[in-house]
């Protein structure tokens, strides 16, 4: 799916528009002007002081422990930790700026057009297809020398890099998508999630400037995991590669441990599921997938029309505006009102009376754009 914009959530007077959040709040990444360890139910975010109109967003973020939301003027705002200033803008934790949202400070003429969130660092794709990064580079994973910048405060351009229409992040690598179809990777390799070899035919440990993944062409979409990377083709094929120790490239981990290079594989149009289930992730008990790393159909969603994954819990929106979720709980990032592990798809506890437009997901954090309609 290429890049675009889309409308706005909301054109109706007659609803009113929030943003609902819940889960780690420690660092302020919910947006709720407060820090917490957990917050078991939805709660709404703050935008106060800010350009930021509900109504306008149109993607949301999250990092490990950071949040960036983007309008649909290509504004941008983050909260949460700014220790190696992934949310590019000054905070001070004295006056809580870091747990309410703020204004990105993007140079008047940049625009983003998509977002992507590692573990401490940030990414966008801003007007004319160019990429702009911060926060942390220890492992290069913003494209540039990290001993000339182990972190970065304010977005800059990724020098050299054109063309740029999408970009996703993992814990420590990052790939973007070209327009001609091409991936790139940089940052972090030692699981072979940047699909690239040295001159050995060895995985790349690490890489400070981004290069192509060879192996893969018209490619339409791209996603990061914590330790691998996925392609989508305009063929419908899917293409992994990296760690694979828990199954979670769909490929049995006892002989293929690790993907150095993407392998294709089938491709399924229903809500598939495989990899670690070790706090329900999978939407079932650990103990029924003995084999985990084989697909299988959750067969308890129904029109499922946009799904949001973070570390180990995920979140299923359906064409009739509710929200799903299930797997690790202990922040109370699914948002069912405990910190119990969900172990089956189990419905977010929003009120009947508000309609889920968008949904995002950070590490152990979770958001839904809702709007109020009339009972």
């Amino acid at each position: 799916m290429k890049t675009k914009f889309w409308p706005s959530p909301n054109t109706s007077n007659e609803m009113s528009t929030r943003l609902l959040a819940w889960g780690a709040n420690n660092h302020g990444q919910l947006g709720l002007g407060l820090k917490s360890d957990q917050c078991l139910l939805p709660m709404e975010v703050l935008s106060e002081g800010t350009e930021l109109d509900m109504r306008d967003v149109i993607s949301i973020a999250g990092g490990g422990r950071h949040t960036l939301i983007m309008d649909a003027r290509g504004l941008l705002f983050s909260c949460g930790c700014n220790v190696m200033g992934q949310l590019g803008r000054p905070t001070d934790e004295e006056n809580a700026k870091d747990s309410q949202l703020g204004t990105v400070c993007l140079d008047e003429e940049d625009r983003a057009i998509n977002i992507a969130c590692g573990w401490d660092s940030s990414y966008c794709i801003a007007w004319g297809n160019k990429l702009l990064v911060w926060g942390s580079n220890t492992y290069g994973q913003l494209g540039i020398p990290k001993k000339e910048y182990s972190s970065v405060a304010k977005p800059m351009k990724v020098p050299n890099l054109n063309y740029v229409i999408a970009v996703s992040a993992g814990v420590r690598h990052v790939l973007v998508l070209t327009k001609d179809g091409n991936v790139l990777a940089c940052g972090s390799g030692n699981k072979g999630q940047l699909g690239i070899l040295d001159d050995s035919g060895k995985p790349v440990k690490l890489l400070e400037e981004f290069r192509e993944v060879r192996g893969l062409s018209n490619i339409d979409q791209v996603a990061c995991g914590q330790n691998f990377s996925v392609a989508l083709d305009s063929k419908g094929q899917i293409w992994v590669w990296g760690d694979n120790h828990y199954g979670q490239l769909c490929l049995d981990p006892s002989t293929d441990p690790t993907v150095p290079t993407p392998k294709c594989l089938p491709s399924s149009s229903s809500v598939v599921v495989w990899g670690r289930n070790n706090y329900g992730q999978l939407g079932c008990h650990e103990s029924m997938r003995p084999e985990s790393w084989k697909p299988q159909l959750i067969d308890q969603l129904e029109d499922v029309c946009r799904m949001a994954v973070g570390a180990e819990h995920n979140l299923a929106m359906t064409e009739a505006g509710k929200v799903f979720s299930w797997g690790w709980n202990e922040h109370g990032n699914c948002g069912v009102g405990n910190d119990k592990n969900v172990l089956s798809p189990t419905q977010v506890k929003i009120a009947p009376t508000r309609k889920v437009v968008l949904i995002g997901a950070g590490s152990g954090h979770s958001f839904a754009l809702v709007e109020d309609v009339n009972s």
